[in-house]
């Protein structure tokens, strides 16, 4: 009897350790499932921490490219004004120096001492993609690209202006010159087209490209490079004013600016 006893114990013990061993297995691929999840989510915060990083580095870039090119807008102590555009009150950004001079005179009979100031685009875009600004076109480059006659600049897509016999190749790479103004584009095409000699594909023929697409292109690294190039009047409007700071102070009177679109109403 006792060796049945203890053949029993033997057995009892055998059968109690089986549900232990079996169950340890199991409790290892649990373990190693979650190590893989914690692991595989740490790739995944890693790599979209690297993305982000690398979409701010670029849209940083695509920003200090533009603010080579500067817009206009009406300040009053050093912050722009707000207009209303439709239902939203926005800061205005003008790319036409002329228009903006026209606009702070407008709007110094409702702000006496308004100032007009001089941004870059890129910053000047930047709050137009996040809705708290509009930047307005000249009239007549919205003309040279395409516009009809009377169409108003507020609202449109700002153009700019390129002609690839412009173009140059700079370090093995093309550079292709970009204008804001259709006037200085055209000059710089006739100036080139009267110093090389006479080609037999015909005119030269300026294209218009939106700014949206642009920086679509600032952010494919297979588009050629651009070179902007800043209108020659708000070269000339800027070089008449002194001072470092964001204020502008005027040195000489200017003429009354022509064809350019009606004020707006400051907030």
């Amino acid at each position: 009897s006792t060796a049945s006893s203890m053949g029993k114990a033997g057995k009892a013990k055998a059968s109690t350790s089986q549900p232990q061993e079996a169950r340890k297995p199991a409790e290892d691929d649990d373990d190693a499932i979650l190590s893989a999840a914690i692991a595989e989510n740490r790739v995944f915060k890693e790599k979209a921490a690297s993305e982000a990083a690398a979409s701010a580095a670029a849209a940083s870039a695509i920003t200090a490219a533009l603010d080579k090119l500067p817009v206009f807008a009406i300040a009053d102590a050093g912050r722009p004004l707000q207009y209303t555009v439709g239902r939203r009150k926005l800061a205005v950004f003008y790319a036409d120096v002329a228009a903006a001079k026209a606009q702070q005179k407008a709007t110094e009979r409702q702000v006496p001492g308004c100032d007009l100031i001089a941004v870059g685009l890129g910053g000047a875009y930047r709050l137009s993609y996040d809705g708290k600004a509009a930047i307005v076109p000249g009239v007549a480059e919205l003309r040279a690209a395409g516009a009809p006659e009377g169409a108003q600049p507020m609202g449109q897509d700002l153009p700019l202006f390129a002609c690839t016999k412009l173009g140059r190749y700079v370090d093995g790479g093309l550079v292709m010159p970009l204008f804001m103004s259709h006037a200085d584009c055209a000059a710089a095409v006739e100036a080139a087209a009267n110093a090389d000699a006479p080609e037999s594909d015909g005119p030269a023929q300026i294209s218009a490209l939106s700014l949206q697409s642009v920086v679509d292109q600032l952010g494919d690294p297979s588009s050629p490079a651009f070179s902007f190039v800043a209108p020659s009047s708000s070269v000339e409007h800027n070089e008449r004013y002194v001072g470092k700071g964001v204020y502008m102070r005027r040195v000489e009177p200017e003429p009354e600016p022509e064809d350019v679109p009606p004020p707006l109403a400051a907030e």
